[in-house]
């Protein structure tokens, strides 16, 4: 599969969303049978993000009718996107350009190749596996995800911010004689707010961001720095959402227009904080039972 798919230079994989059946069975909306020499998919995927500029996809699965080896988690399948069809489906408040409609495949065979069982630890760390040696083969996928995700907010909320202090020379405070708006405490205390709250998630991102350098060389990232990891990252949702809310206060009613950069920003980051590994509350809980030693809610590679 890795020499079929990765040393294609055109090749670009999407993924969906994969939503879950039951916490036992596995996640996925897509059924696979066995049969000889591969498997036949069927299955319906929403959010699929970069269908339309994707090659391949990576679908979550569930078996049907296989008595083999597997273990409870996401059984995935590997198709080429010309195998399946695509739903408009993704009509959305923000982030419209990812594109996340739905995939639809029916009836597909596919190779053994294309398909991983959860027969054996995935996603966890094999020195065995061919061209392993390179930084990135040491670290975690989620973790590593989750933070360039929220490094982009981070940016979005900081562009907000300077649109935001380059209008306060210009425009005044309505209903008031105070003109320009620099000359307003509430609003250079407001400002001020929303600042320290971005330099807060910077600091933030900056330090889970330099935990995972050290691990691409070789460092040990134990199961409570990533309990830990997932609430820094929560830590830095919360403050993004308010630094960007507060900044649409400053902006005014016509932030709100379709035609301004900063009501773009607001509608992407306003979505974007609520992606499920954005979630504060499942992040805080995930750390909160790791520090106190309580059962946890999530298999560790899903943090």
């Amino acid at each position: 599969m890795y020499e079929r798919k990765f040393t294609m230079p055109e090749a670009l994989v999407g993924s969906s969303a994969l939503r879950r059946r039951n916490s036992v069975s596995g996640i996925g909306t897509g059924k696979a049978r066995k049969v000889d020499g591969g498997w036949i998919i069927n299955g319906k995927w929403p959010y699929m993000s970069g269908s339309r500029q994707s090659t391949w996809a990576q679908q979550g699965v569930v078996l049907e009718g296989y008595d083999g080896p597997v273990v409870p988690g996401i059984n995935m399948c590997y198709l080429p996107m010309d195998a399946m069809t695509i739903e408009d489906t993704w009509f959305v408040t923000g982030m419209q350009g990812t594109g996340s409609d739905t995939a639809v495949a029916k009836d597909v065979f596919i190779p053994d190749a294309q398909m991983v069982l959860m027969d054996e630890r995935a996603g966890q760390i094999d020195r065995t596996k061919r061209h392993f040696g390179a930084p990135s083969d040491l670290l975690p996928a989620v973790p590593v995800v989750r933070t360039t995700g929220v490094a982009q907010l981070v940016g979005a909320v900081e562009a907000m911010l300077e649109i935001v202090t380059a209008e306060l020379v210009k425009k005044p405070v309505l209903t008031t004689f105070i003109t320009p708006r620099t000359n307003s405490g509430a609003y250079m205390r407001d400002l001020g707010e929303a600042a320290a709250m971005i330099d807060t998630a910077k600091l933030i991102l900056f330090d889970i961001t330099a935990k995972l350098d050290r691990v691409g060389l070789g460092e040990e990232y134990t199961l409570a720095e990533k309990a830990r990891h997932r609430a820094g990252t929560a830590q830095i949702i919360e403050l993004v959402h308010g630094a960007s809310e507060s900044l649409m206060f400053q902006a005014g009613s016509s932030g709100f227009a379709t035609d301004k950069p900063i009501n773009r920003y607001w509608r992407d980051v306003s979505m974007a904080t609520r992606h499920i590994q954005n979630i504060p509350t499942i992040g805080y809980e995930i750390y909160g039972r790791n520090t106190a030693g309580a059962d946890p809610i999530s298999p560790p590679g899903s943090y």
